[in-house]
């Protein structure tokens, strides 16, 4: 399932262990290769769970760091990146709000 392919693909490239959310958050982004083309990416919000090492395939060179949100922000390169934690944020924050609302 994608689920089950986010879940893989953050513990291969990052090392994290982590338990997905809820829901997620499509993205639809446009670029021009000749022809306009449009590329949707799904996006999820989850919990650490544990860190553990990374399981990069021959040739891979990642690097991972935790940074806080505002940190995050500034050292994205690119607005579409920077919209995407906007949205997630945003994303979060519901999640969150509505986890209280259960609990009340």
């Amino acid at each position: 399932s994608p689920e089950d392919a986010a879940v893989r693909e953050v513990r291969e490239e990052t090392g994290a262990k982590c338990a997905l959310w809820p829901g997620l958050v499509a993205l639809e982004t446009r670029y021009n290769a000749k022809i306009v083309k449009t590329k949707v990416m799904y996006w999820y919000a989850a919990t650490l769970a544990e860190m553990g090492e990374q399981q990069l395939d021959e040739g891979e060179n990642l690097s991972v760091r935790w940074v806080d949100v505002a940190r995050a922000n500034s050292i994205l390169s690119f607005e579409d990146d920077r919209e995407l934690l906007r949205v997630c944020l945003s994303a979060a924050a519901s999640v969150a709000a509505a986890s209280a609302d259960s609990c009340a």
